[in-house]
């Protein structure tokens, strides 16, 4: 701001001097911690695999709502690129891998799974994963522009994994977080077809709706209407998975093998997930980032509290 430059003659008034702002307040940071506390006791948990944003996010409403209401719409707005439109449907895309494609990624899964196997998912899906091999991230890279196409939207690589199944494999009913919002599932290969049920594109649920969650009720739901995909080796399914309900029913065992191991024998499916979000979105789907990228210090509080009182367990 230029200076000014005192006037020498006495009967010129002089210029008052410009007032300083009024740094902002101080925040009350027992108070805030005492809101979310509340508010994160009062919430309603959620009951199905991948919720912890949907928690956290239902959360940060009604938290703005008592401590910012003033934010509250534009934090929806920052977070509505998030959302997948309601016309969206899942789509099928036949033979996308090439025979020497597929071949390399079955000597890919094989090799990977011996070396790096992770079994913590072993007893809730009866499936070995391997997450984010450097070769796949390469390939979820050069599927990108594929998947944007489909999608309707520009999309980064969040992360991917392999996923070996057993045949006791299972994938219960869930909707995944939005870091997954865009997911290219490629069958690699199956003993038998293994169908993928999909819902339509919904809402995402609010915190009402969490007391409300009946597998066997939304499964039956006609309004829902979930649709069957079946992939052969070389197929691969991109859907919404935070927009659009789907599960695996379990296998029938008719004559198990003993595990998935690829040592005792041959997985029954072995499916490559490639996980996308709307370029540009990294600190939306990530809670943490939410304080610095909408400036609200209040949402770390929440985030903070949120994270102790209800850690998220692994599978």
């Amino acid at each position: 701001m230029p200076s000014v430059t005192p006037s020498h003659s006495s009967t010129e008034a002089k210029r008052p001097l410009p007032q300083q702002a009024h740094p902002a307040p101080a925040l009350d940071w027992a108070r805030l911690r005492a809101v979310a506390q509340m508010v994160i006791t009062m919430l309603p948990k959620t009951r199905w695999y991948d919720s912890g944003f949907l928690a956290r996010f239902e959360a940060a409403r009604h938290f703005l709502q008592l401590v910012r209401p003033d934010a509250v719409e534009r934090f929806e707005q920052g977070i509505a690129a998030l959302r997948t439109q309601r016309d969206f449907s899942a789509r099928v895309e036949r033979g996308l891998i090439d025979p020497a494609l597929l071949g390399w990624l079955r000597q890919e899964a094989r090799t990977v799974a011996l070396q790096r196997p992770e079994l913590h998912e072993r007893a809730m899906f009866g499936r070995i994963v391997v997450h984010d091999h450097l070769p796949f991230t390469d390939l979820a890279v050069r599927m990108a522009p594929l998947v944007s196409d489909i999608a309707g939207e520009p999309v980064e690589p969040a992360y991917n994994f392999l996923s070996l199944y057993g045949d006791d494999g299972r994938c219960g009913l869930h909707l995944d977080e939005p870091e997954a919002k865009w997911t290219l599932d490629i069958c690699i290969d199956q003993d038998e077809p293994w169908p993928l049920h999909v819902s339509r594109t919904i809402d995402w649920p609010r915190a009402s709706d969490f007391r409300m969650f009946e597998p066997d009720r939304i499964m039956a739901d006609p309004a829902l209407g979930f649709t069957p995909l079946v992939m052969a080796p070389g197929d691969a399914t991109l859907f919404s998975g935070s927009a659009q309900w789907h599960y695996r029913a379990p296998r029938p065992i008719a004559n198990p093998r003993g595990g998935t191991t690829p040592a005792r024998g041959k997985p029954a499916c072995t499916l490559l997930f490639l996980h996308y979000r709307p370029a540009g979105s990294r600190d939306l789907v990530k809670p943490a980032r939410w304080a610095h990228h909408f400036a609200l210090p209040e949402l770390g509080v929440l985030v903070e509290e949120f994270d102790r009182l209800r850690p998220i367990a692994r599978s």
